[in-house]
């Protein structure tokens, strides 16, 4: 379903029946690009856990009027995955940051590391725009927190799992399919790699699982891509 996304919009303030007035920026979006004629729903998140159900009742030149036909107020599952990934450039940042949203990941951590990409921090209003183009795209109701960290700022035992991907196979190991796992964390490298350093301080970890994927070497934001398709494919 067609959708917008209000950050500001709070549970509390919104109710079934209310109208709400499309502005310009949404009206464009609904009634010139999507084609959305009076009658027609769209979905409205906020990001965080709401997801209204509205029907356009009014259109006009450059606004329209919308009534809230259904409010839901939701909770995320308790089993989640983070992932988090050696800062690559800001185009290669961009996409993995999109394919975070439509995919679910509820925190994206970009890691200085080693090899990683030096003085690229996306801006604030850009991480936003990203965001919210992913969440309209996807219809998902809740939006990841994205952050720039140091490895020493994660908290890797709060973890049941970690999924560290490499590009070496040096060992055999593979996707855990233990129900009992809640909280994952996938761990991806820069277009560089890890360094052996790295290498060895995930090895040593009693619940990090090391993984190779049996293909050529691939580019950050597809090595993202297959790692959580195989999480998720694990999951089902």
């Amino acid at each position: 379903m067609w959708a917008v996304y209000k950050k500001e919009v709070e549970e509390k303030d919104v109710a079934v029946g209310d109208s709400f007035l499309l502005r310009e920026e949404d009206f464009h979006h609904l009634v010139v690009v999507c084609r959305l004629k009076e009658k027609d729903e769209f979905l409205l998140l906020n990001g965080r856990n709401l997801r209204l159900t509205l029907e356009i009742q009014d259109v006009g030149k450059k606004k329209g009027v919308s009534v809230i036909k259904k409010k839901e107020v939701l909770l995320r599952e308790d089993c989640f995955v983070d992932l988090l990934v050696g800062t690559p450039k800001k185009e290669t940042q961009e996409i993995i940051i999109k394919s975070a949203v439509e995919m679910g990941v509820r925190s994206l951590f970009f890691c200085e590391s080693d090899y990683s990409a030096k003085k690229m921090t996306l801006k604030d209003h850009r991480l936003e725009s990203l965001i919210q183009s992913a969440m309209v795209q996807s219809n998902n109701p809740f939006a990841p927190h994205i952050s720039y960290v140091k490895k020493e700022e994660i908290d890797f035992s709060s973890y049941d799992e970690v999924l560290f991907f490499s590009e070496k196979k040096k060992r055999e190991s593979s996707l855990s399919e233990d129900k009992k796992i809640k909280k994952t964390l996938i761990v991806i490298g820069p277009e560089g790699g890890h360094s052996q350093e790295e290498i060895s301080f995930y090895e040593e970890m009693n619940h990090a699982q090391y993984i190779h994927l049996p293909t050529p070497i691939l580019k950050v934001e597809t090595a993202v891509i297959a790692a959580l398709g195989g999480y998720f494919f694990k999951k089902m």
